[in-house]
């Protein structure tokens, strides 16, 4: 009626004439108004008790939603209990405590905050605790509650709370059961044949194979065809064998320590080879990739270098949404707190240069870090807390209880293609053995290694509820430990007549036919001709046809009297054109990103049409920067023949920048990049904090922005028709993760050029790791070639001690040729060397 009104007045009726009778209702005209009473006479007005009881259901629904993770039963050994006065002690103490047993047969209707009814709207009380006791009280404890979005929320609550949606087949049971056949009975065999030996075996926690399995075969449902997997020392070589099916030959000659490499290298201790393998999967009938990165003993150390692996391979194949190219990280309960490179990692999972569009992280919390129980090794309740910060899903079992493993094993997969984010699933178990399998530890936990001891395997308990339900027979149990078994001694047979080992058959990312045919001892030509540098010298062109940025063509010399004077010049060169165009050219590209308004900020474009020779500040620009375009537009007539090249910068501002290959999606209209007669997407691709602004210093500037519509022109990109792709990414502020995601990234591709500088070369000291480990190191250890570049800028600039060094000494000390004769000039910083 306020409507009528309103419009009838708004049309100049007087404020008397422009009341509108109310609609009224059925042949008699009856008013609206005068059916209230009856329609409150039919309503049954419901009591303050029943509103009560009804809120006090939901607040017991919320309170299992939120906090029944805490109660759920999670540790075989059933040492740590769940904690008391909490759940359902909350639910009973706090909203049942005046109820009595009739009041828990009471009906009541259920709020669309839950979906234990399944069809039904209303259950009983009793029902309804029992249900949620069930979903998050048993074996999986759920943390989900805390994630900022009503939609994944819900999402969550049917894959759990919907009845029946955790029940399996019993094709699935018997499948369950065959996989843990493999995974028990391959750590008994090594057990038994090299008793001595240091394997670091899974034992305590074989169902981390059928776990990693069904993450797998869900995936390659949802269309993932390539696997990268991170993985520590702890069950790696029972992954290898059964889950990416290495050879068991090829893994059992790792043992024997006098054969020796046919090949270069020195090797590596078994448990820290990667590979790569292409095999069948059989529940799916699709051929997925599996790559196991090689890692050192340095924990959490690969998570990062996984992770930048993934993301190129998902550039190569065109995989912008993360569909077909996924990682899947395995952790150490100890290490997943206590190593700060998990957390770095982390924060790039969801940053638009970095994301990989979700990654599967599982832990294998055996509750104890080598000697050190968890109370003693972290601060938060879960060892899985770091994960909170991203709104990443955590999803807790009990490792004795597979069919619920398998359960939160396949939600984790529908999560990640669901919604492109990470999830972690906690694998609570126990290390059955010490350490290495060299340790006593009942020296340091005997509480708990006495309950180990007494603790059938999960095989021995599964196989028992299989045969006890009628699902398998108790032959067909033995059958097939008896075909495992035989399957490992004909291959420990195999490996005893090996006379040799391969170390190129650990490789975990083969550059195929990369090496072949090539003489290594050709030096090419690295110079580059002048008609060259002219072209790249000259982007006024390049501005122009690139996309509209109020730019007005011509030269501008507002201020070429203050350039002169800054850099105290005074003769001019008018006859230089390949060095003017080429000043000109550092000026528009280097010179700073513009936030623009009317037009490219003046100071932008300032073609320095007179120079002099001796202007050492722009012939320092010049010598730093004019390799780079030239290196893209020859590096792109390499990628013809080649058929894959993605240069990429990392680099770090003020506080880290750097850059890696690709290009972004804001980019996808400027440039096409065709390999292999096929598209390439264009991926951002940088690593960095402030690359873009920067706000280290006033040198540096590869991207022009618009004031309107934000998009990005990148000069670099418009160099040649043909050239390949430029792109420069901000980062997180982040050394060791971001130079990790950078070395993964450049294992992919020979041909890409990915380079991570830091602001000053002192600051490459936090990623020492990467540097150590994985790029001095690699090749001599796994034949683990990387193109990856460094650049660390450092000297005396009154910068004070923490800026004045990068530790060159470390970098002679780990190079291969003779560290005491090194041919540089250090007579201008234009150097690069």
């Amino acid at each position: 009626m306020t409507g009528h009104f309103s419009s009838e007045f708004a049309s100049g009726a007087a404020p008397g004439n422009a009341y509108v009778q109310p609609p009224t209702l059925g042949k008699e005209g009856l008013k609206l108004a005068q059916l209230a009473p009856q329609i409150a006479a039919q309503a049954v007005t419901p009591s303050l008790k029943a509103i009560e009881d009804h809120l006090c259901v939901q607040a017991i629904i919320r309170s299992y939603q939120m906090r029944g993770h805490l109660a759920a039963h999670l540790d075989p050994l059933g040492i740590t209990s769940p904690e008391p006065g909490i759940a359902r002690h909350i639910v009973y103490q706090r909203y049942l405590g005046d109820k009595s047993e009739p009041d828990l047969d009471k009906t009541f209707r259920l709020p669309p905050t839950t979906h234990i009814g399944g069809d039904k709207q209303e259950l009983t009380l009793r029902e309804i605790i029992r249900r949620l006791e069930n979903v998050y009280c048993k074996h999986i404890g759920i943390e989900y509650m805390f994630i900022n979005s009503l939609n994944k929320c819900d999402w969550i609550r049917r894959k759990f709370e919907t009845p029946g949606s955790m029940d399996l087949s019993i094709e699935e049971k018997r499948l369950i059961l065959a996989r843990l056949v493999r995974s028990t009975r391959f750590e008994s065999f090594l057990a038994k044949k090299w008793s001595s030996e240091k394997r670091f075996g899974l034992e305590g926690c074989e169902v981390l194979i059928p776990a990693m399995k069904a993450v797998i075969d869900s995936s390659s449902a949802l269309g993932v065809e390539s696997f990268v997997i991170g993985i520590p020392h702890r069950g790696r070589l029972n992954v290898l064998a059964n889950v990416c099916r290495k050879p068991l030959d090829d893994i059992f000659c790792q043992f024997d320590s006098k054969l020796e490499a046919c090949d270069e290298g020195s090797g590596d201790v078994k448990y820290h080879l990667g590979m790569s393998h292409q095999r069948l999967n059989h529940m799916t009938g699709k051929m997925i990739n599996l790559a196991v990165c090689a890692n050192p003993s340095h924990l959490e150390a690969v998570c990062p270098v996984a992770q930048g692996k993934t993301k190129a391979e998902q550039f190569y194949r065109g995989d912008s949404d993360g569909k077909k190219v996924m990682s899947i990280l395995i952790h150490g309960d100890a290490a997943f707190s206590g190593q700060g490179v998990v957390y770095e990692t982390f924060h790039l999972s969801d940053l638009p240069s970095y994301t990989t569009k979700g990654t599967v992280h599982i832990v294998v919390n055996n509750q104890i870090g080598f000697t050190t129980d968890p109370r003693m090794a972290r601060s938060s309740p879960y060892c899985t807390d770091v994960a909170r910060v991203t709104n990443s899903l955590i999803l807790h079992a009990n490792a004795d209880d597979p069919e619920s493993v398998m359960h939160v094993a396949k939600v984790a997969a529908e999560w990640r293609s669901e919604f492109g984010k990470d999830v972690v699933i906690d694998l609570v178990c126990y290390r059955r053995s010490g350490h290495n399998e060299m340790d006593e530890p009942m020296f340091t936990q005997p509480l708990m290694y006495k309950r180990i001891r007494e603790q059938p395997t999960v095989l021995e308990q599964y196989s028992k509820k299989l045969i006890d339900s009628g699902i398998v027979t108790e032959q067909e149990f033995k059958d097939e430990v008896a075909k495992y078994d035989q399957i490992c001694e004909d291959a420990y047979e195999l490996a005893k007549k090996r006379t040799v080992t391969h170390n190129r058959a650990w490789i975990d990312s083969p550059w195929h036919n990369f090496f072949e045919n090539k003489n290594p001892m050709y030096l090419p030509n690295t110079g580059v001709e002048n008609d060259v540098l002219e072209h790249i010298g000259d982007l006024r062109e390049v501005l122009s046809e690139g996309p509209d940025l109020n730019f007005e063509a011509g030269m501008d010399n507002t201020q070429y009297e203050d350039i002169m004077g800054q850099h105290r010049v005074r003769e001019r060169n008018e006859n230089v054109k390949g060095f003017t165009n080429l000043c000109a050219f550092n000026k528009v590209v280097i010179g700073g990103t513009k936030f623009l308004h009317k037009r490219i900020h003046k100071v932008t474009w300032v073609s320095l049409n007179h120079t002099t020779e001796n202007q050492i500040g722009h012939i320092w620009i010049t010598e730093a920067f004019r390799s780079l375009p030239s290196t893209y537009w020859q590096t792109h007539r390499i990628q013809d023949n080649s058929q894959q090249l993605v240069p990429s910068l990392t680099r770090s501002t003020k506080r880290r920048r750097n850059y890696y290959g690709g290009q972004s999606e804001r980019d996808q209209r400027s440039t096409n990049f065709n390999v292999s007669g096929g598209s390439r997407p264009q991926e951002p691709s940088s690593l960095g904090i402030d690359i873009c602004r920067n706000t280290g210093y006033d040198s540096r500037k590869e991207n022009i922005k618009t004031e309107v519509d934000k998009k990005t022109y990148v000069p670099l990109n418009h160099l040649y028709p043909t050239q390949a792709p430029f792109t420069v990414c901000n980062s997180s502020l982040s050394e060791y993760a971001v130079m990790g995601f950078e070395l993964g990234y450049s294992l992919t591709n020979p041909e890409a050029l990915v380079i991570w500088e830091a602001q000053f070369g002192d600051f490459n000291n936090t990623a020492q790791c990467i540097i150590d480990q994985f790029i001095s190191s690699g090749q001599q250890k796994w034949v683990r070639q990387s193109g990856i570049v460094l650049l660390l800028p450092h000297g005396y600039e009154g910068m004070g001690p923490e800026h004045s060094s990068a530790r060159i000494e470390r970098f002679l000390q780990m190079s291969n040729d003779e560290e005491n004769h090194v041919p540089v000039s250090i007579l201008f910083p234009m150097f690069v060397f």
